[in-house]
């Protein structure tokens, strides 16, 4: 109470929102007691986590407190109306130091809030078969975390009471913020029913999906989650969390009026603005302040365009990895560090570190020729087309362009829209055309499949067994031709065949058996 006096007039403690200075990392529930003997679970609890809160009801005065050594016993049942810190306890406590005997020895000890001139300094003893301690109601722990300070919080659950419910299904809920200040997303906070829940969550930035992590809650209570990766935020970014469990802890008792689009729920498929209901859920964010500001780039290859990371302060240095290479830079005198990029076209991570902060961001290099791979029929009229840009990403015209397949070179010269053309007459089969950019020095491969017009395949027959040879034609577009003329030769002996409504044309084979080669054409089709 020294640093949080109470008032009666109930305004929020100014401590909720001093982050720096305290910082409740997590929140174990211990299930109340079931019996007078049920006392592993908060012997346990003591030994891993310290102090815990437990209620029961406190006398102070005869015959169930015994005000000379402290020792409460009360053998009646009924709610608790006091909360203290468990901090111990003494199985070998004797029933005989309380007024009214219990069954046995052992008891709790306790610090309670009345000074040290109550009790023996300050503590009292509870009999461990009080009927009241930590009945009904759980105990807490509460973990402070000394090494996480974070530096600011974003939260929709100011006090009151919250009300976790179980739904045996799954459950969406998402808190959507605004944020004023550049800062990273380090942390989010929430509360599990149960131990062993799995959850998902994922975070997004200005609607885009940045993070999807997955987890299982150690105990219920309520749990603060490190982010796997923290995540950018800068000045007037809208970002959301939504987390999926079998839970939802929802805020609807309150004197606050929550504001409208900022807590939603979803049981199904709908999203269902919490704010109609004048409730919230309890899903907070914690962030950190850092000097530390940085962009995706995208540029083209071998432009002038660098990968910047703003500091804030001159003659620092920076390192940039890419590709596993660490790069130092330093900082310039408006505090901004610049580190060229001359790689391939392609996507990139590229991690910026400073100050025991590291971001990443992505770097995409695009190519100065453009074209796509190209699969045409035979001799159709389908053409390779590959266009020219400079480092601004207009087109360059009148340049030559550099095209090679299988070792033949072909010189073609852009035309005003910056596009070179080379028709493409090769028999069937799957090339790899390599383009240069002599301007530049880039060399780009793309796929040139050619598809045959005229099929066959091999046939195995018995003498005489009513098998024919059948060849498919098709036009520039693999529709089937009707009504053409297909040649078929035999050890010198032409047939004509026509092809049907399918395209195929059949051929009767009544050859001596043997083996034969057997020619299909149709013009320069073979």
């Amino acid at each position: 109470e020294e640093y949080d006096t109470y008032d009666e007039l109930g305004k929020l403690s100014p401590i909720i929102f001093d982050v720096a200075k305290y910082h409740v990392h997590d929140v174990v529930i211990i299930p109340p007691r079931k019996n007078v003997t049920d006392n592993n679970l908060l012997k346990r609890a003591i030994i891993d986590y310290g102090s815990l809160i437990v209620g029961y009801m406190a006398h102070d005065s005869y015959p169930y407190y015994n005000g000379t050594n402290g020792a409460q016993y009360y053998n009646e049942t009924g709610d608790g109306n006091h909360m203290v810190s468990l901090v111990g306890w003494d199985d070998n406590y004797s029933k005989n130091n309380f007024i009214i005997t219990p069954p046995g020895d052992g008891a709790w000890i306790i610090k309670n809030s009345y000074g040290e001139n109550h009790g023996v300094n300050g503590y009292d003893y509870v009999s461990y078969y009080d009927l009241t301690f930590s009945f009904g109601n759980p105990a807490y722990a509460f973990i402070i975390s000394e090494s996480k300070n974070y530096t600011g919080i974003y939260q929709t659950d100011y006090g009151a009471f919250f009300y976790i419910n179980t739904t045996n299904q799954t459950v969406s809920y998402k808190n959507n913020y605004d944020n004023s200040s550049n800062e990273l997303i380090s942390a989010i906070g929430t509360f599990f029913r149960n131990a062993n829940q799995n959850y998902t969550f994922e975070i997004y930035v200005n609607d885009n999906l940045k993070l999807t992590q997955n987890g299982t809650s150690y105990y219920a209570g309520y749990h603060t989650i490190d982010l796997q990766k923290e995540i950018l935020l800068k000045d007037g970014d809208n970002f959301t969390v939504v987390m999926t469990t079998d839970s939802l802890p929802l805020l609807n008792q309150s004197r606050i009026k929550f504001q409208h689009g900022r807590s939603y729920v979803k049981y199904g498929d709908e999203w269902e603005d919490l704010s109609l209901k004048n409730a919230t859920v309890s899903l907070k964010v914690y962030t950190k302040g850092f000097d530390l500001y940085t962009e995706d780039l995208v540029k083209i290859y071998k432009n002038d365009s660098k990968f910047e990371a703003n500091i804030g302060v001159a003659n620092e240095t920076v390192t940039f990895k890419v590709n596993g290479v660490n790069y130092n830079r330093t900082s310039d005198e408006k505090g901004v560090a610049r580190i060229s990029i001359n790689l391939n076209p392609g996507n990139y991570t590229i991690k910026t570190i400073f100050n025991g902060t590291t971001v990443e961001n992505t770097i995409t290099v695009l190519p100065t020729l453009i074209a796509n791979n190209l699969v045409k029929y035979f001799r159709n009229d389908s053409q390779f087309y590959v266009s020219l840009i400079d480092g601004e990403g207009k087109p360059v015209s009148n340049v030559n362009i550099i095209m090679n397949i299988n070792g033949v070179l072909y010189n073609r010269t852009t035309n005003e829209n910056g596009t070179a053309r080379l028709n493409i007459n090769l028999n069937p089969g799957v090339y790899i055309l390599t383009a240069i950019d002599y301007l530049t020095g880039l060399q780009m491969s793309y796929n040139i499949t050619v598809l045959p017009v005229l099929t066959a395949e091999d046939l195995n027959m018995v003498y005489k067994d009513g098998s024919t040879f059948n060849a498919t034609l098709v036009d520039g577009q693999g529709n089937p031709l009707f009504g053409v003329d297909l040649t078929f030769n035999i050890n010198g002996v032409f047939y004509n065949r026509t092809t049907d409504e399918n395209g195929v044309a059949k051929l009767n084979i009544n050859l001596m058996a043997g083996e034969y080669i057997i020619t299909s054409q149709y013009g320069q089709a073979m």
